[in-house]
């Protein structure tokens, strides 16, 4: 169903839909991403005839392109979508296209949709991610009618997922294994310590490195401990900065005007002349683990700052920098971004005071010094 109405209608609306689908006390702006991700669920289910069968899995028949899934989504919600998530464009049909890619960018990464590639997506089946304290994430591409329709239980908004009382699932579904996921293999953290894994793929690097190239490279390298204040974007330096005592393995990327950059484990000899004398390329999946992982080896790690909002029951969570993509899906699960565009730093994430411990306990794995603050809403 389409919605429209003049402007206090549709403030109106915009209110009840957040609501409906965001923690309370979640801002209407941040909150209306919840109810995007819904409509998302709901219309993939829609689009690709999708049905709960009695196992409590799904039956996709028809992969959905991009496309598609947009012009439904965009009829349905376009009065709803708040200035304040549109880029610098004055196109309606812009604004709302790009923040309903970014909710769908989002639910892909929480594993709740599956990218088959060229466009084309599918709801993921259903399954239960434990997350301590009798409650667990709801990880599926299911509406939450669905869900409530099948199991008979009540389901709390959080992030991008929905959770519930473990306790309040059937037994039979409590004790089978296939319906449950533990959080490292959700999430993709690596089993290790963030000291044990960077040391890993230092050594692992070392064995692998090939001579450099005979002519000059022109590349950064990245330097936590000539930089220890500053955010990790700051923190990149020339080569041609380097001095004797940066001799050793550290992380480096190619110089570029535009286009991709090249990250690769480089051993350096600290001078200022063709410093490079080994190097290893390393997947672009690793990077930002990495920069958390030569932080930590630097004694200069990264700082983020909770503080809490006017509702006494969410928290308010600003990050210098971007998170590795594990930490960043749990992230995502349980909090709800301010204003996703432009994108820009120190980001900021509104979530429940419940989910303080998982959030803090995941930055932390990363050598995040998490400082804390009251009586700040984020908002200027």
């Amino acid at each position: 169903m389409s919605i429209g109405g003049s402007l206090v209608d549709i403030v109106k609306a915009r209110q009840m839909v957040a609501n409906e689908f965001a923690p309370t006390g979640i801002p209407t702006e941040t909150a209306i991403q919840a109810a995007i991700a819904e409509y998302c669920r709901n219309n993939l289910c829609v689009l690709s005839r999708i049905h709960p069968v009695r196992n409590g899995r799904t039956n996709p028949t028809s992969p959905i392109h991009i496309l598609t899934f947009l012009g439904l989504s965009r009829r349905q919600l376009k009065p709803l979508i708040p200035k304040s998530l549109s880029p610098d464009t004055e196109s309606d049909d812009e604004v709302t296209e790009d923040i309903f890619r970014i909710v769908l960018n989002w639910l892909s990464l929480v594993r709740e949709v599956i990218d088959l590639g060229n466009g084309y997506y599918l709801p993921a089946p259903l399954r239960f991610v434990d997350v301590g304290e009798g409650k667990a994430l709801v990880v599926t591409g299911l509406p939450c009618a669905d869900i409530v329709a099948h199991y008979r239980l009540s389901i709390a908004p959080a992030g991008m997922c929905r959770t519930i009382l473990t306790e309040e699932l059937p037994t039979e579904v409590r004790g089978d294994t296939k319906f449950w996921q533990s959080l490292n293999e959700w999430t993709g953290q690596p089993s290790t310590t963030l000291q044990k894994w960077t040391n890993k793929m230092i050594e692992n690097a070392r064995t692998a490195m090939t001579p450099a190239a005979g002519t000059e490279i022109i590349f950064e390298v990245y330097c936590p401990h000539k930089k220890p204040k500053e955010s990790q974007h700051f923190r990149w330096v020339p080569a041609e900065s380097l001095t004797n005592s940066d001799d050793g393995i550290h992380l480096c990327r190619t110089s570029v005007k535009s286009g991709p950059r090249r990250h690769f484990l480089g051993n350096l000899d600290g001078s200022r002349s063709l410093p490079l004398v080994a190097e290893a390329t390393i997947s672009q999946d690793v990077v930002r683990r990495l920069q958390y992982g030569f932080d930590f080896k630097a004694g200069a790690p990264e700082s983020a700052l909770l503080s809490t909002t006017s509702t006494s029951t969410n928290l308010l969570l600003q990050l210098r920098s971007p998170l590795p993509k594990a930490e960043e899906r749990l992230l995502r699960a349980l909090a709800l971004q301010d204003d996703p565009i432009p994108s820009r730093l120190p980001m900021k994430f509104r979530f429940m005071s419940q989910w303080r411990g998982q959030i803090t306990k995941a930055l932390e794995g990363l050598g995040v010094h998490v400082r804390e603050e009251k009586g700040s809403n984020g908002r200027k």
